[in-house]
């Protein structure tokens, strides 16, 4: 049903996985946990359809946070060290696009890491995933 609801006519999903995402619009989660002081990592839903890459999850039912980007805007990813706490730092993608760029991790799970580089990597830009 959730795929129903996202999708457009004609548009089919290719490949979906579980990620985190680096949300960086605080304001909407703000409301939940006081103040939040830096972007939080939230878990959802990552697919790649035949236009575009959508995130998709729920915060405590309340918050629908949905990225979305049309692979004609997207320049690169790229793999970096993310850092999360003090010390630790662990692998990510980034999708560098026109408008800034997005976050992916497995919050450190390497077996799950290598999972999302694969999804990734299974992407072909301009418009085929």
């Amino acid at each position: 049903m959730l795929k129903q609801i996202l999708l457009e006519e004609n548009e089919k999903v290719r490949n979906q996985i579980k990620a985190y995402y680096k949300y960086k619009d605080l304001t909407s989660l703000s409301m939940l946990g006081g103040n939040i002081s830096s972007s939080p990592d939230v878990f959802g839903l990552l697919l790649t359809t035949n236009r575009r890459i959508i995130f998709y999850t729920e915060t405590m039912k309340m918050n629908k946070i949905l990225f979305e980007i049309d692979y004609g805007e997207i320049i690169e990813f790229k793999e970096q060290k993310q850092t999360v706490g003090l010390f630790k730092k662990i692998p990510s993608i980034v999708i560098c696009h026109k408008k800034g760029e997005e976050v992916f991790s497995t919050m450190g799970d390497l077996e799950k890491f290598s999972e999302l580089k694969s999804f990734f990597d299974g992407i072909i830009l301009g418009g085929n995933a």
